[in-house]
């Protein structure tokens, strides 16, 4: 094994050395190949997910967030910004698949897992579907199974003569059983107001969860590739999927 550097631009300046013990190779010649891979994954997933800040893999629970705001609204039907979140339920995720299909250079994951639930403060202000809304104040939201499914795809890259792999332009999509909404201080505080528009909310989440989580999904989906694409850096290609073990 060996140690190198390597700027990250998201999580900063990362040394690695040879990688945690949890991570185990899986021969690309094993007839059970993809069941070697989904069983390490899984048996490494209870330890990605406390974090490792050698690798700077952050703590997925509660996985912390500076700020967020949705890139694809148009200017003049919603603005809202998202600041101080924090997301809970990491640390019972479940991984149902993964693949790494290196004919394609694809990755392909899917998790699930009871509740994932956000808190943390809101500022909106536009229409939101079919009725204006206006407020900032406390947000809490719980996704009841968010069966979630990322893809990425894989290249490779030269670090020192080594072949690493690495994950870019990663998609996340949640499929969940309902979502439940509050948001404090709507409407300056008027209360009436408010809660018709958390019922609203509410009665209609699977519209409301189409429009407003794409910036949350988004933010998932960089730290876990991030997350992972550190780990991958412990390891060279050929040391990671050899040919045979």
């Amino acid at each position: 094994m060996f140690t190198e550097c390597l700027t990250v631009v998201l999580l900063g300046s990362v040394c690695f050395a040879a990688p945690p013990s949890y991570i185990k190779p899986c021969a690309l010649n094993d007839p059970k190949y993809d069941d070697c891979v989904l069983q390490h994954a899984k048996d490494a997933l209870g330890f990605i997910v406390k974090g490792d800040r050698k690798l700077k893999i952050p703590n997925f629970d509660p996985l912390e967030i500076l700020e967020l705001k949705p890139e694809d609204v148009p200017h003049d039907s919603l603005a809202f910004t998202l600041k101080d979140i924090k997301l809970l339920g990491f640390r019972d995720i479940q991984l149902e698949k993964l693949v790494f299909d290196f004919k394609d250079n694809h990755a392909n994951m899917v998790f699930d897992m009871p509740t994932l639930i956000l808190l943390g403060k809101y500022d909106v202000t536009g229409r939101l579907l079919i009725l204006p809304i206006t407020g900032n104040g406390d947000v809490n939201s719980t996704t009841v199974h968010p069966r979630i499914t990322y893809n990425a795809d894989i290249k490779y890259v030269e670090r020192n003569g080594n072949t690493h792999i690495q994950l870019e332009n990663p998609t996340v999509d949640m499929n969940p059983e309902h979502v439940y909404t509050n948001l404090t201080n709507l409407f300056n505080g008027n209360e009436l107001l408010g809660k018709e528009m958390n019922d609203f909310m509410n009665k209609n989440w699977k519209e409301v969860n189409d429009e407003l989580s794409p910036p949350v999904r988004q933010a998932i989906g960089q730290v876990v590739t991030s997350s992972i694409n550190n780990l991958f850096m412990t390891a060279t290609r050929d040391e990671l999927f050899p040919k045979t073990l």
